[in-house]
């Protein structure tokens, strides 16, 4: 029981997320941190689409440059076990950790890298949905509706950008993505 003099520390979220996201000094860190997941969950598949609200041509009729596109969204899916109700527990714990220690995600916060990049991530698995987002500094999960015709055999995690960017420079992500496959038990390599 709490003594009636005693304040309860508060926690600024943001600024614990951003100060934890200040030691992945890696450009591709989310990615990596979610094939870790994909991994972790026992995928064999692994995909990142990039999203842009542009069409295939230019006004001029010219097909524009990977660089030139501007991305909005990325969606990050994999093919691992779906979401079960203590998956989604513990994404909404930050720093909790896996309790099964031969996994990777052992510290808890890796999943949270997604907020490099997006204030409002969408988790879909299993026919649940949920967007995690910021009010003020604090971070809350909201549970939304999936319509079962929307259902995905996949695991797949959305984030709008916090602005818009272009497609990052292909062989520095196929070099990273590559890296970071050496680590992995699951996903082929091949």
């Amino acid at each position: 029981m709490c003594e009636p003099e005693v304040t309860a520390v508060e926690v600024n979220q943001r600024d614990l997320v951003d100060k934890v996201l200040a030691r992945y000094p890696e450009e591709f860190t989310v990615f990596r941190e979610l094939l870790q997941n994909a991994d972790d969950a026992g995928a064999e598949n692994f995909d990142v689409v990039f999203e842009s609200t542009h069409a295939g041509c230019t006004s001029n009729g010219t097909t524009p440059g990977l660089n030139s596109v501007k991305i909005f969204r990325w969606l990050v899916k994999n093919d691992g076990a779906q979401f079960q109700d203590t998956d989604w527990k513990r994404l909404t714990k930050i720093a909790e950790g896996n309790p099964d220690e031969r996994k990777i995600g052992a510290f808890g916060v890796g999943f949270f890298s997604v907020f490099s990049v997006t204030d409002k991530p969408i988790v879909k698995s299993n026919g649940k949905m949920v967007s995690i987002y910021y009010c003020g500094d604090q971070l809350f999960v909201k549970k939304e509706q999936q319509l079962n015709c929307d259902r995905d055999e996949w695991t797949v995690i959305e984030m709008e950008l916090k602005q818009e960017s272009t497609i990052p420079r292909i062989f520095e992500l196929t070099r990273f993505l590559v890296t970071s496959v050496t680590f992995l038990a699951n996903i082929p390599t091949c």
